[in-house]
């Protein structure tokens, strides 16, 4: 299909249009950099990403402006805005963009900080306290498990006395043991 010239030099000022808004998208993910910084392979598939969002809407661009056909003058069009783009709002963009991250950045950490505050406060009174309970709390257990150890191994000596049997020799002759008096008196 044959286009006049005058169409062909509106189709590649609506590329250029076009350029510059693509211009604008990758805007978008340079400012997400900023915002949050991002290793190699991130880079790599925002990339991939903002190219493969690149061919699919230039393709739309294309099959709806020109019938699908592909036009070198196009793709040059499109290269042409996204370049004046970048080389002029694109400048601006960038630096009110690094500006505005930054004063987010500051807001959210001054949020945190009054957020956490309470928390971090608690938690240092609790290792206070706790630490005072704590050494009151292993004084009193010491205290308890030396009593118990105490009645347990004053209740062990009673246990063998009476319910370990003693070996018997040949020439004595079996008589019970008496309990102690001692023990009597615990009981």
């Amino acid at each position: 299909m044959e286009i006049s010239v005058s169409q062909q030099a509106a189709v590649f000022l609506l590329a250029v249009a076009f350029g510059f808004v693509l211009g604008a998208l990758y805007d978008i993910f340079r400012i997400i950099r900023i915002a949050v910084k991002c290793g190699t392979v991130s880079v790599f598939l925002q990339d991939l990403l903002f190219f493969t969002i690149c061919a699919l809407l230039t393709f739309l661009y294309i099959f709806y402006t020109n019938s699908g056909d592909v036009r070198f003058f196009i793709i040059l069009g499109e290269f042409f805005g996204a370049i004046l783009y970048i080389c002029s709002v694109g400048a601006l963009v960038m630096r009110i963009s690094a500006k505005i991250v930054e004063v987010i950045k500051r807001i959210v950490k001054f949020l945190c900080n009054i957020i956490s505050k309470p928390f971090i406060l608690f938690a240092l009174f609790l290792k206070r306290h706790l630490s005072i309970f704590h050494k009151f709390l292993k004084k009193w257990l010491k205290i308890f498990f030396c009593y118990l150890k105490i009645k347990i191994f004053s209740y062990n000596k009673y246990i063998k006395q009476f319910f370990v049997k003693k070996k018997k020799n040949k020439d004595e002759v079996s008589v019970k043991t008496p309990i102690k008096e001692s023990v009597r008196k615990r009981i």
